[in-house]
């Protein structure tokens, strides 16, 4: 199997996020919420996070990085401006 192939398949198979664990347990209204939270760029990872874990969440930074990379547009953390020389 190549590379690529290979990849795609682990992919599909991992397991699903914490923050997709928990837009799934929250009401619609919170999920929604959240979701529209984490999709302003000009609300840090960082806030969601507090705001999170003062709710009772253990959902860090990071956790809240992943979801964005993976479906807001445009989304980079400084660690991104590193890889690849920019």
């Amino acid at each position: 199997m190549d590379i690529g192939k290979e990849i795609a398949r682990v992919q599909k198979s991992t397991t699903i996020g914490k923050v997709d664990k928990l837009l799934a347990s929250l009401s619609a209204k919170d999920s929604a919420s959240l979701v529209d939270a984490m999709k302003d760029l000009s609300v840090s990872s960082r806030t969601i996070s507090k705001v999170l874990k003062g709710r009772g969440y253990v959902i860090g930074r990071s956790a809240v990085d992943n979801w964005r990379h993976a479906n807001v547009e445009n989304f980079e953390t400084r660690s991104n401006n590193y890889i690849g020389g920019k």
